[in-house]
């Protein structure tokens, strides 16, 4: 449960002398501990609070957690105003397994640069880049783990005064690229989402593992489109399409070959059209719509010739069907007919 209580244990030594309007002092022999993972304070820290401005000043140190650094760099200004610079270099992302759930496991390392300022009184201002190169993400059930090895992955954000530009990216042989750009306008307030989504050689032969009856899964995922709306309340607009599908197996009573199928969004509806062969002469084709909210509404018209089933050793058709499958109101509806024009079919 990633929502689970998380303590964390915090002990630190701080020590300094008073003055008449000031007090100067050290922050050292720091540890931060939750879960499994503990920071250390590498080196003291000066620590400084001037009476008259209210004014708190930490100077530059680092902590430190196996291998990896959380360095602050230069002074560090944290009252009235405040002016922040950190940097975070390799740090073991398996040091989060204690907070991530049980079934989902990231591997790799990961580094940030981040810097905040505000002035007293003023709206806040930041800039953050988090990266991670080379890693893995998985995703295991009580068979097997499936594997997302990435070459990068990377998220820029940047807070200006009335707006937050933010820029994702992931990368890998098997993930192609998913590159997603969002910018939030008002965000503290009305929250209006403007951007764009690009999707390039999403592969999904990495689902066949999960398929056991499934010997050969192949196609391509390519996409792009824009966004609008708000944060809470996001649309779309855009195209992701499937294309060199393939799905068989010795197992599956029907095969999909040449697979393409295209989705066009629109706000919270998209429409589906694609189509297949399957055999020597077996021709099908997909239609139909999709609706996400205010609730799920489903129309889907399936049509073939002559598609090759098989269920072996009872039965060796070749099927012709015209069905269309509804789901309007939490009710499935399924109307149409199958023609069978030949086939054999075997009663023991």
């Amino acid at each position: 449960d990633i929502c689970r209580m998380v303590f964390v244990d915090l002990s630190a030594r701080v020590s300094g002398v008073l003055h008449d309007d000031r007090w100067d002092g050290q922050l050292s022999q720091g540890e931060i501990s939750a879960e499994e993972m503990t920071w250390r304070q590498r080196e003291s820290a000066p620590l400084s609070y001037r009476f008259d401005p209210g004014q708190l000043r930490l100077g530059a140190h680092c902590w430190q957690h196996e291998n990896s650094n959380l360095c602050f760099q230069d002074e560090q200004h944290l009252l009235p105003d405040r002016r922040i610079a950190l940097t975070l270099s390799d740090f073991p992302l398996t040091s989060l397994d204690g907070f991530m759930p049980e079934d989902f496991g990231w591997a790799g390392t990961l580094g940030a640069d981040v810097t905040f300022t505000q002035a007293a009184g003023g709206v806040p201002l930041a800039q953050i880049r988090v990266s991670s190169l080379d890693g893995v993400l998985s995703v295991s059930n009580p068979d097997q783990t499936l594997e997302f090895p990435y070459t990068r992955l990377q998220l820029d954000s940047e807070l200006q005064a009335d707006r937050a530009v933010n820029r994702f990216i992931l990368a890998g042989e098997t993930l192609g690229q998913i590159e997603i750009e969002a910018d939030v306008e008002d965000p503290a307030g009305a929250q209006i989402l403007s951007g764009r989504y690009q999707l390039a050689g999403f592969k999904l032969d990495f689902l066949r593992p999960f398929l056991p009856d499934v010997e050969v899964m192949r196609g391509e995922l390519n996409g792009n489109g824009l966004l609008s709306g708000t944060v809470l309340d996001p649309q779309v607009q855009g195209v992701v399409a499937l294309r060199d599908g393939q799905i068989t197996g010795p197992n599956l009573p029907v095969s999909f070959e040449d697979l393409g199928v295209r989705v066009l969004i629109d706000g919270q509806t998209a429409d589906i059209e694609g189509g297949w062969r399957s055999g020597r002469a077996g021709q099908g084709s997909l239609t139909g719509a999709v609706t996400w909210a205010p609730e799920l509404d489903v129309y889907l018209a399936i049509r073939g010739q002559r598609l090759p089933v098989v269920v072996a050793p009872f039965a060796d058709l070749q099927v012709s069907p015209d069905v269309t499958i509804s789901l309007i109101e939490n009710q499935l509806v399924v109307r149409g007919e199958v023609a069978i024009p030949e086939g054999d079919i075997t009663i023991r």
